[in-house]
């Protein structure tokens, strides 16, 4: 008689046995089973990757949370699952664009727009590496940004602004128009010449007026317009202090700073004089002439 078992080892009928006989090994089959049954549910182990055991259906907070180990979720959600998350990936976009394939010809379509782009991103100033360029690049880079050739250039904070005109050198340029001077003019030698030697220059002010330098003459500054000795005398006169009679006889001085510009006599015994302050301008102010 066959005796076939299955991998539990439960007896198995066969078509050669004799209904009597697969009568008890079936019953022995359904004994079999039934105690190892019997054990599983008393052995009250939940089924996972390495261990048999029991299985139960995951509920909607574990299937959305995804973390638990001992539950699995109904074919619904997890068809439910898949197609929110795939919605999620797509974010809305058009549905000319919501699959992979559509999306490669898309990219495939504009290949030459791409690779404009990434040439345009492989030719830029790098400013968070080293780069190596060329002496055409380097000048093109620096036209671009205003920069200058390293080595040549001023310290931060002493870049000279635009001019708006050509500027003259230091030494041997000539001005052949207009200089308007907005400010003070300052000499750096302490004077300033007009003409050659020889010839006369003129300084003319806004006002009217000139100030002719004979030959080669010099303007000397000391803060005012004036001279290396002081300030420059414009002006004299005399103006009138006092008719003073004395007497022949003695020195008397009454005012200081005057000179005698009359003389007659009172008598044998005295004279009259007419005094008159000997004064100067300077800068606009008319100042008496002092004793020595």
């Amino acid at each position: 008689m066959p005796n076939d078992t299955t991998q539990r080892g439960y007896p198995l009928p066969h078509p050669d046995n004799i209904a009597r006989e697969d009568a008890s090994r079936i019953r022995d089959a359904i004994g079999q089973i039934s105690a190892d049954m019997q054990a599983l549910e008393e052995r009250n182990v939940s089924a996972s990757e390495t261990e048999f055991g029991s299985v139960r259906l995951a509920t909607a907070a574990e299937a959305a949370t995804g973390t638990a180990t001992d539950a699995v979720p109904v074919v619904a959600r997890v068809k439910s699952m898949i197609a929110t998350a795939i919605d999620d990936l797509k974010g809305g976009v058009s549905s000319a664009y919501d699959t992979l394939v559509e999306i490669a010809a898309k990219l495939t379509e504009n290949d030459g727009i791409i690779a404009g782009i990434l040439s345009a991103i492989a030719n830029r100033v790098r400013f968070d590496a080293a780069q190596t360029l060329d002496a055409t690049q380097q000048a093109q880079a620096r036209t671009n940004i205003g920069a200058q050739v390293a080595g040549n250039y001023q310290a931060a904070g002493n870049y000279q602004t635009a001019l708006g005109f050509t500027p003259v050198n230091k030494a041997g340029d000539t001005i052949t128009g207009s200089l308007t001077v907005n400010g003070e003019l300052v000499a750096v030698q302490n004077y300033l010449r007009f003409g050659s030697s020889g010839s006369a220059g003129y300084i003319a002010w806004q006002g009217g007026g000139s100030y002719l330098l004979s030959g080669a003459g010099t303007i000397w500054t000391t803060g005012h317009f004036g001279n290396p000795f002081g300030s420059l005398v414009s002006s004299l006169r005399l103006v009138h202090a006092a008719d003073h009679q004395l007497p022949v006889s003695g020195m008397q001085e009454p005012y200081g700073g005057c000179v005698m510009t009359g003389f007659d006599w009172a008598s044998s015994t005295a004279v009259k004089i007419r005094l008159r302050y000997l004064q100067f301008a300077i800068n606009g102010a008319w100042y008496t002439a002092g004793y020595a």
